[in-house]
């Protein structure tokens, strides 16, 4: 209870007056004793006794009467409980993460930004303000709130999914420095997946207030896409399409190319997944798919794809003429004149680009000159692809110090090192192979009958195998062994293509081998990289400057760091493109960027689930609706005056129906 006018409380004091003017009041009078009523006294006595109660009695009603009446003088106030402390740290832990854009249908962001300068608008100096964004941004403790005012009017709902655990675990670090009263407003929809990682059991022994406003809503209907790829060898599309919705639903599906387009009606059933095939004209270039449908998440209704960039179009063989001689005319009769094949002596490799071709075939027979080994490391790192037939006066010591050169910080990446030259006393044939794997997936697994007369007189052993073996010979030596390295793959033969080893290239295994195997590097999808997550990626060797150039066309220097290496952060959706810039020449990656699939999902977590993860602490639950009315508590006071005079009123009465009684009491005991 709080009192307007606290001055008044002095005057009760006066609440004694009752007191001393009874005591006061009383007079002892002169006993005289008359004979003819000495058998009265003892009644006299009882009667005396009565009358001293009644007058307490009274003398009670009075005094609670004068003391209502000089606490009503003081006009006291019951204090509504705030939510938040003039003297505290309020923190607002606020979810700008994609999903949040379905908290309404018309212009969520300023819905969402009023909501927060409105609770703003209920805390008072000298209190102070920080701000934890979910998609990474922090804004400490402050006095300023003009400045956290800006700062929320500045920032829109994200692209990004969010993490509320780092955003949590930000916040405490935060609090935790700080003494007195600690508030955390968690502004979210509840949505289910930012919960995931999310566990704090000690929470509650923090004294740390929490008050988690809802501002989401339930049942939403929503359409998104799942994943979006290509079929190797094929030119069909596949788009998986999910329904978050607990309604059925037809959408239309457009898919644009450059210069054409394809659409389709699909009818996706309540919360399900369904996959739909799309025949393209081309695969090649920048793919847009959208869904025609109008629900509470529009965004994530476009997906951008691209799997074959144009400028790797062309293939570089890596050898003398006399080694590569068959591999670039098996090459020529599967690639026809699609593919610009492009060969390359050892010796002439300084100036060439190798960001710029699908594939490598290397045939060396000498010494890797100094620099290349890191070039093609570099190039199968960051998504190249490279076929190595070991040259025939190749010796096994050199080839494996040709993968890892001393002084140089790379891996031995190669799939195996060479150990010897086996040879056979008898020709060997081809025996096991993976039948699954793309290489020999079309030949329907017989392998054997397509190679019963490929033979080998000798083949390198191989030893600290690291990659998975393809293809053995009838004896078991490994023929062909791959290994992924980084984004990219490399495939290592155990043989050279010359007629003292084997007789493959003059059979006709070996083109539909060289054709398979095109088929396996150019079907590897590019990256669908995602709005927000930061992405590192390996700079071809040789490359001067690398711009970054976004959806908008807005164009930008990455530097490389220590590691040869550009890093960024995609703060949307789109094509996104990189440019490595050589002199003259340069090079673009297209970068198609996604949004976080799982943030369409608008499934809502319950208050328990929120309680256990933080450690079953004293959380409170506002609703949006309520929200206004919980923070207008915030320095309201309920006057009781009102009541107290009715109090008043009651003694008063009360008092003269007591007179009245007693008097009426005493003149029947008279009678």
């Amino acid at each position: 209870m709080h009192f307007l006018n606290p001055i008044y409380l002095w005057a009760l004091t006066g609440v004694s007056l009752p007191i001393l003017i009874h005591l006061f009041s009383r007079k002892k009078g002169k006993p005289i004793l008359f004979p003819s009523i000495k058998f009265l006294k003892i009644a006299n006595s009882i009667s005396g006794r009565r009358k001293k109660v009644e007058d307490i009695i009274i003398l009670v009603v009075r005094m609670l009467l004068l003391f209502f009446l000089l606490l009503i003088l003081s006009n006291p106030v019951f204090k509504v409980s705030s939510p938040f402390s003039e003297e505290g740290y309020i923190l607002f832990l606020i979810d700008d993460s994609y999903s949040m854009n379905a908290i309404d249908v018309n212009n969520p962001s300023e819905k969402y930004k009023t909501l927060l300068l409105e609770t703003l608008s209920y805390i008072r100096r000298p209190a102070r303000v920080a701000l934890v964004y979910l998609s990474g941004d922090t804004y400490p403790f402050t006095h300023n709130y003009s400045e956290a005012i800006s700062v929320i009017k500045r920032k829109d709902i994200s692209f990004q999914s969010g993490n509320l655990s780092v955003s949590l675990e930000e916040s405490l670090k935060l609090l935790e420095k700080e003494k007195g009263d600690k508030v955390i407003c968690f502004f979210t929809d509840l949505q289910k997946l930012v919960w995931k990682d999310v566990n704090i059991p000690n929470f509650g022994k923090k004294n740390i207030k929490f008050l988690l406003f809802d501002i989401g809503q339930a049942n939403t209907n929503n359409v998104s896409f799942k994943k979006v790829y290509h079929i190797p060898g094929t030119s069909d599309i596949i788009l998986e399409l999910q329904n978050w919705g607990k309604e059925d639903v037809t959408v239309e599906v457009i898919l644009n190319g450059e210069g054409w387009e394809r659409r389709k009606n699909v009818s996706l059933k309540s919360e399900s997944l369904e996959v739909v095939n799309l025949n393209t004209p081309d695969v090649a270039g920048m793919l847009t798919v959208s869904i025609n449908n109008t629900d509470i998440l529009q965004t994530d209704n476009i997906y951008y794809a691209s799997f074959i960039e144009e400028s790797n179009e062309k293939i570089l063989i890596v050898g003398e003429q006399e080694e590569s001689f068959y591999i670039q005319k098996a090459l020529q009769v599967v690639s026809g004149e699609k593919i610009e094949i492009v060969r390359v002596a050892p010796q002439n490799m300084k100036d060439v680009f190798l960001e710029s071709f699908l594939a490598i075939f290397i045939s060396n027979n000498g010494v890797f000159p100094e620099g290349l080994t890191e070039k093609i490391y570099r190039y199968v790192d960051n998504g190249g692809n490279v076929a190595c037939f070991p040259g025939s006066r190749v010796v096994p010591a050199t080839f494996n110090q040709n993968w890892q050169p001393v002084n140089i910080g790379i891996p031995f990446f190669m799939p195996a090192k060479l150990k010897s030259i086996k040879s056979f006393p008898k020709t060997v044939r081809v025996g096991e192979s993976d039948s699954f794997h793309p290489l020999f997936i079309s030949l329907k697994g017989v392998v054997q009958q397509y190679t019963k007369t490929v033979i080998f007189r000798q083949v390198f052993s191989l030893t600290d195998i690291t990659g998975d073996t393809l293809l053995n010979t009838s004896e078991g030596t490994p023929l062909i062994i791959e290994k992924k390295v980084g984004k990219g793959r490399i495939l290592l033969f155990s043989f050279p293509v010359d007629d003292k080893w084997t007789n493959i290239h003059f059979k006709p295994f070996f083109p539909v081998l060289v054709n398979n195997i095109l088929e396996h590097f150019s079907g590897v999808k590019t990256d669908n990289f995602i709005v927000g997550v930061k992405n590192n990626i390996r700079v071809p060797y040789g490359v001067e400057t690398v711009y970054l150039y976004t959806p908008d066309g807005e164009k930008s220097v990455l530097k490389k760091d220590s590691s040869e290496e550009v890093g960024f952060t995609p703060q949307g959706p789109g094509f996104w493109i990189l440019e490595f810039a050589k002199g003259k020449n340069s090079i673009k990656k297209i970068i198609p960027v996604n949004l976080d699939a799982t943030e369409s999902d608008l499934t809502r977590i319950d208050a328990t689930e929120i309680t256990n993860k933080l450690g079953r602490a004293n959380i409170t639950f506002v609703k949006k609706e309520k929200i206004r009315e919980f923070l207008s508590k915030r320095g309201r006071t309920k006057g009781i005056s009102e009541g107290l005079l009715n109090i008043v009123l009651i003694l008063f009465l009360l008092e003269l129906l007591l007179i009245k009684i007693f008097r009426k009491i005493r003149k029947g005991k008279n009678v």
